[in-house]
């Protein structure tokens, strides 16, 4: 993914440089650049489009280097330049940053104190990694351009194997390899350039306040008013070509409402899926909003039967950021779809502004947004002499998280992880967003600020949300939800697809397996037993296929009652009595995403076993 890349040490590092700057040009089309600003430093950076945005001051030995794009509100809405974000650090230093909105790292040398600084927006949009070492220091956006800067081989590392068989993704500083490590979200990281000593403190922390008294009308305005702001902040540089990833739920839907009211840029809608034909799927329902709100629409079709070709490819080159199926089918032709579309950015619709249904305690606040341990079908597969000692690390993983939260109610504890662990660690590190510069207009501190001063009942099954969308946008309500993704039937993908089953086979064979750090974790007869079992099975996996719809009556009523907190509260008390109790894990791990992450994790093997 495009990004900026940089290389202090004591000998010339400039020849690194260009290997690192080289292993992210992915397209073509993207181009490299290098600075100079004093002897030691290599600085860098790979961009899909050309702009300004580096700028040095020889009077106090400053250079300022910005990749992405920057926002205040103060005293206005506007998008800033390197040159004003340098101006604004000699007035108050990092003080002034402390509010900016959007996404983006900035790169501060200063050669008069010795010293680098990386800077990253609150909420960790895009990825930063770094590596330190006795005589040198490294980062980029990806792990294949920080190896290169350091020279060395990368080395998958087994705890990270083995976290992303669990949860599909490494939240947190640790990534999938040994030495490697990723900057938090809302950090700053201060190098000594001379002892190359280490500082990361942290400038924003969210933190819930719940406003007393408040009542569910007076949230609703506030919440409007928020999210009005935001998006007139996003657009405040007026671009002219906007791309909107649409599904069917409400984020994107309340973004293609803002952007009809104020006026704010003309949209292409964007959407993708195996089919868009399907009714009430993510597809259908996005194409129907662009063309009753008269908006392009383009589909992106994925096409399963490309799996066995794009999978290995796709493993390399996301380097295992997530577990998303979807892209291990067309990964490398739609960043190429978006790259060549050209928007001036990409809008996608993530939030934190309340994740799933309330939750009654603590390990339910984790089970909502990952596994709480190793479920069964990872004990099936884990060798045991691995698996004690791993699951006390993935606890105490956890645990460092959550410790962030300041508050003992589990509803805080779970929207806490989610934005934490489920946004920054699954969603954000994806190299393909920042093909075209994305932007976030439902996730600025404007809004957080909003929605932390909620209770959590307004938060959970976002009732807060609906209502303000139910009254303020009643124009969206119309549409039903979606209950079909529109996505392949991996699991039938596999099973019937003999270039697909093929790969697999390989990719899960014991030759395959022993070769690499898998072998150190997983108990190879037991993959085995699983792989033969799956093929058995004639049936879908449920972690991967949604039910079918129900009747429009029941989904009309589920909605409204979900728009207040008691009619939100009577119908989880239903759910719970209907299901036994029990809280339903959010995506549980079954045999197929164990087989699915395994076979991603050996196919990334094969290509780093290429590569060197």
């Amino acid at each position: 993914m495009p990004g900026v890349v940089g290389i202090w040490h004591k000998q010339n590092p400039r020849p690194a440089l260009e290997e690192a700057l080289e292993a992210l040009r992915h397209l073509p089309a993207w181009t490299a650049e290098t600075f100079r600003l004093c002897p030691g430093l290599a600085l860098g950076a790979v961009r899909a489009k050309k702009d300004d945005a580096w700028c040095r001051s020889d009077s106090d030995g400053l250079g300022l280097l910005l990749f992405g794009d920057a926002f205040s509100f103060h005293p206005h809405p506007r998008k800033l330049t390197a040159q004003a974000l340098l101006a604004s650090y000699r007035e108050s230093s990092f003080d002034a940053w402390r509010e900016l909105e959007g996404a983006f790292v900035i790169v501060l040398v200063d050669t008069a104190r010795r010293r680098l600084h990386l800077f990253n927006d609150r909420f960790g949009f895009l990825p930063l990694y770094y590596l330190s070492g006795e005589e040198m220091f490294c980062f980029g956006p990806e792990a294949k351009a920080v190896f290169k800067a350091a020279g060395r081989a990368p080395r998958l590392s087994a705890r990270g194997v083995a976290r992303f068989i669990v949860c599909a993704c490494n939240f947190g500083t640790a990534p999938i390899y040994e030495d490697l490590r990723r900057l938090e979200p809302a950090s700053v990281l201060t190098l000594e350039l001379d002892s190359l000593r280490l500082h990361i403190r942290k400038y924003w922390n969210l933190v819930f306040e719940p406003a007393p008294k408040l009542r569910l009308a007076e949230a609703v305005d506030l919440l409007y008013e928020a999210t009005a702001d935001s998006h007139k902040m996003i657009f405040c540089d007026q671009p002219k070509n906007v791309g909107l990833l649409l599904s069917g739920g409400l984020d994107s839907r309340c973004i293609l409402a803002m952007t009809n009211r104020f006026g704010l840029a003309p949209c292409r809608i964007i959407s993708l899926g195996a089919r868009d034909d399907l009714p009430l799927s993510d597809p259908a329902i996005a194409r129907q909003l662009a063309g009753d709100f008269g908006h392009g629409f383009e589909f992106l079709r994925l096409d399963p039967a490309r799996l066995a070709i794009e999978l290995p490819r796709w493993a390399m080159l996301s380097e295992l950021a997530n577990d998303n199926y979807d892209w291990c089918s067309d990964g490398v032709d739609t960043l190429r779809f978006f790259a060549s579309s050209s928007p001036d950015c990409l809008v996608r619709g993530d939030e934190a502004w309340g994740w799933c249904e309330s939750v009654r305690s603590r390990d339910e606040a984790v089970r909502a947004v990952l596994p709480s341990q190793p479920g069964p079908s990872c004990r099936r597969v884990f060798r045991a002499d691995f698996l004690t000692d791993f699951t006390s690390w993935y606890r105490s993983e956890i645990d460092r998280v959550a410790a962030g939260c300041q508050s003992d109610d589990p509803d805080n504890l779970k929207d806490y992880l989610y934005l934490n662990i489920r946004l920054f660690g699954f969603i954000y590190p994806l190299g393909h967003i920042a093909a075209v510069p994305p932007r976030w207009p439902l996730l600025t501190l404007r809004l957080l600020d909003c929605v932390r001063s909620f209770p959590p009942e307004f938060r959970s099954n976002k009732v807060a949300v609906r209502a303000m969308m139910r009254r303020k946008m009643p124009e969206m309500m119309r549409y039903p939800l979606s209950h079909e993704m529109g996505r392949p039937d991996w699991p039938a993908v596999i099973r019937d697809d003999a270039p697909a089953r093929e790969l697999f086979e390989r990719l899960l064979s014991r030759e395959s397996l022993e070769s690499c750090r898998l072998g150190e974790i997983l108990d190879v007869d037991g993959v085995q037993a699983v792989w033969r079992s799956f093929l058995a099975s004639a049936r879908s996996d449920p972690a991967d296929r949604r039910k079918g719809p129900m009747p429009m009556w029941k989904e009309r009523l589920a909605d409204r009652m979900m728009e207040s907190p008691g009619g939100a509260a009577a119908l989880e008390r239903w759910l719970r009595f209907r299901n036994g109790g029990v809280f339903n894990e959010w995506c549980p791990v079954t045999d197929f995403t164990v087989l699915w992450r395994t076979a991603m994790v050996a196919a990334l093997q094969d290509a780093l076993d290429g590569a060197h």
